[in-house]
């Protein structure tokens, strides 16, 4: 009986550590829109591996757009209203799995981390990306699968 609550209070503990990790790559902020349908954002990612968390930093600069929307920017207010209902559909999940390439115009690593679990208390990489994404297309292919109405209709 002992062991099983030993070891669901390490199950418990390893959960809040990985939600840590998961909540500190999460920061996405506004640099600039120099052309119209387009913005400039800097975005953390982080995990185990370089390419992992450089594709974390995307995915998540692409959730605050949609979700959240981007404070400062022309794109303040989200993309998708209703967060609870859009954001485990297929269209969602594939463009945050990666799908998000194609919308990206330049992206560039700013800075890279190694994080050591004995001083930070958790191991794995963070990256600070800084990308433009295309709004207008990511805007007309949600249009397009029935994820967001267009404007006016």
């Amino acid at each position: 009986m002992k062991k099983r609550f030993i070891i669901a209070c390490l199950v418990i503990l390893v959960g809040q550590v990985e939600g840590f990790c998961q909540d500190m790559g999460g920061m996405t902020s506004f640099v600039k829109s120099d052309v119209e349908g387009t913005v400039t954002v800097q975005a953390n990612g982080f995990a185990k591996k370089k390419p992992e968390s450089i594709a974390n930093a995307a995915s998540n600069a692409f959730y605050t757009l949609m979700f959240r929307g981007i404070a400062g920017s022309q794109y303040k207010q989200p993309m998708i209203a209703n967060e609870q209902e859009f954001k485990n559909n297929p269209v969602v999940v594939e463009i945050l799995n990666g799908g998000y390439a194609s919308f990206l115009t330049d992206s560039t690593l700013q800075s890279e981390t190694k994080l050591k679990r004995k001083e930070d208390g958790v191991k794995g990489i963070q990256t600070q990306m800084v990308m433009t994404i295309n709004c207008n297309a990511l805007r007309k292919y949600l249009e397009d699968k029935k994820i967001i109405r267009k404007f006016g209709l």
